[in-house]
């Protein structure tokens, strides 16, 4: 068994070695082994042929052993299950995705025991010829089964880097099988009439000792295994250069080694009630007086052991990763973080010099194959500041770039110079006229700045004036919906005052919606009346 596994594994080696000895592929030889597993991992089911072989510690475990005891015999009967050597081997199939394993193959897997058997107190025959009496011995007496079977190993796991598990069932039927029991047989013979007549100490004289034997076949019968297995990927350990021409390879081969452990349920049996001594006058014996019952239930296995697998990846990954992956650069607004389209792109190839231009679209994208290389980035946009001039390297992977933009704001409008600002009556509204929203919106446009300009210098001059903004609507649309519009409208306006510097303590703000119009909702003139701002001095 240690013969064929060490074969096969030298063989595998050697197959090894002469797939390792040809040149690498050199499409993907800027990337590190490390970047081309995880490319891998990440874009592609991962399919491998595989081989492995293992040795180590076997037992076949029976629940229950007994004898049936021959004439006068009255000693008791044990076993001692001692184990020996097992081992494996087989092929199949592994399917590898992200960090996911599956496999299945077809197994041999040998099976071997060796127990010793415990007799106690000899056995005895008197009335013989002077009134001797003949007792026999029994030492060393062993039972060796052994198994040879084919399992179906189906098996789930995982790896991470460095280390892998699986674990699972293996379903398999007996094909060989035997087991030899044998034992010492030691005879004296102790004669009293010799006593008497010779007055010497009663002796036991050596009658004879001998060796028997006998081996059967066992019961075949359907095996299922408990397996699981966990160890290291050997290739992971190799140098940094073999492990990148390996995996830059149309089809990587793969090494592990593992711990593993087998535990069959009710799967084997041998052939029971077997005699194990006989007796026969002549020959020191006579009669048959013991069988034996091992075995005769059904066996359990236990096979303990190291593992080493070879993988020979299937599928040929490298062949798509010869296509350039898409490089996207996106661009948004580094304040609101809403796309920008229109932006104008320069991207440069620092490898081959060229430069190429687009603009993103309306989602603020622009996206275009490249090669892998190092690359320089800028981005520009009316309304917004240049951005600055961004180095990125592209892999051979699908990447992403994001650039922000800042917005251009306009410095304000200058504050024109009031000679005397009159502080209007207390607690009389007064309209802000040229007062302009976006359609239903709290957004003030720019062509309003004058008129909050007079409120504002209003308040700058006078600080110990505070004043109350209320906004209104017309009557078009729910009640709910022009209350929030006015409230919004008038603490916009508030908010405007307070970004030019005016304490918001001194301002009040409220919406009164469409429940006090100045003017007839039925006309669009009317309506326009009816939409307006007020403040009052409190």
């Amino acid at each position: 068994m240690k013969k064929t596994i060490i074969i096969c594994t030298l063989a595998l080696l050697a197959l090894n070695s002469q797939i390792w000895a040809a040149p690498a592929k050199k499409n993907n030889n800027s990337m590190t082994a490390d970047e081309i597993r995880r490319y891998n991992i990440r874009r592609f089911d991962i399919h491998n042929i595989y081989v492995w072989g293992g040795v180590g510690y076997s037992s076949l475990l029976h629940p229950s052993v007994s004898a049936t005891d021959g004439l006068n015999y009255t000693g008791t009967f044990s076993v001692q299950a001692k184990g020996n050597v097992g081992g494996l081997i087989g092929l199949g199939y592994e399917y590898n995705y992200k960090h996911f394993l599956l496999s299945a193959g077809l197994e041999l897997r040998i099976l071997s025991g060796s127990d010793q058997l415990n007799w106690s107190n000899p056995y005895s025959v008197s009335g013989l010829e002077y009134d001797q009496t003949k007792y026999y011995y029994l030492t060393n007496s062993r039972e060796n089964p052994l198994l040879c079977e084919l399992t179906l190993p189906i098996l789930f796991g995982g790896q991470w880097d460095k280390f892998y598990f699986k674990a699972g069932a293996k379903i398999g039927y007996s094909v060989v099988g035997n087991y030899q029991q044998s034992m010492d047989i030691h005879a004296t013979i102790s004669d009293p009439m010799a006593y008497e007549e010779w007055q010497i100490p009663m002796p036991h004289y050596n009658a004879g000792q001998y060796t028997q034997s006998q081996s059967g076949t066992n019961k075949f019968g359907l095996d299922i295994a408990l397996s699981a297995e966990v160890g290291i990927n050997l290739d992971r350990l190799l140098s940094a250069n073999w492990q990148q021409n390996n995996e830059a390879r149309q089809r990587p081969n793969r090494m592990r080694l593992a711990i593993f452990a087998d535990y069959g349920l009710n799967n084997m049996s041998i052939q029971g009630n077997t005699t194990m001594v006989t007796v026969d006058e002549n020959q020191l014996t006579s009669q048959s007086w013991m069988s034996s019952e091992w075995g005769t239930s059904k066996l359990n296995s236990l096979l303990v052991g190291v593992k080493f697998t070879y993988l020979l990846q299937m599928n040929k990954v490298k062949d798509e990763m010869k296509q350039n992956g898409y490089l996207a650069i996106f661009t948004y607004d580094d304040l609101s973080m809403a796309a920008v389209g229109g932006a104008s792109i320069k991207v440069t190839n620092m490898t081959t010099k060229k430069t190429s231009k687009r603009t993103t679209n309306s989602r603020g994208y622009a996206i275009k194959r490249e090669p892998e290389s190092d690359y320089t980035i800028s981005a520009q946009c009316n309304g917004f500041e240049p951005a600055a001039e961004r180095a990125f390297y592209h892999t051979r992977d699908n990447d992403t770039v994001r650039i922000g933009l800042h917005k251009i704001v306009p410095p304000p409008a200058p504050v024109p110079v009031v000679e005397e600002i009159i502080v209007p009556e207390k607690e009389q509204p007064i309209i802000l006229e040229n007062l302009f929203f976006a359609t239903n919106e709290t957004t003030i446009l720019p062509q309003s700045e004058a008129s909050l300009n007079q409120l504002y210098q209003m308040l700058a001059t006078h600080p110990e004036v505070r004043i109350r903004i209320t906004g209104h609507t017309d009557d078009i649309g729910s009640e709910e919906d022009n209350q929030k519009l006015s409230e919004g409208r008038a603490n916009s306006v508030r908010q405007a005052m307070i970004d030019r510097g005016i304490d918001g303590n001194r301002i009040e703000a409220e919406g009164k919606g469409e429940s006090m119009p100045i003017d007839t909702n039925d006309t669009e003139e009317g309506r326009q009346h009816n939409r307006r701002v007020e403040f009052m001095v409190l």
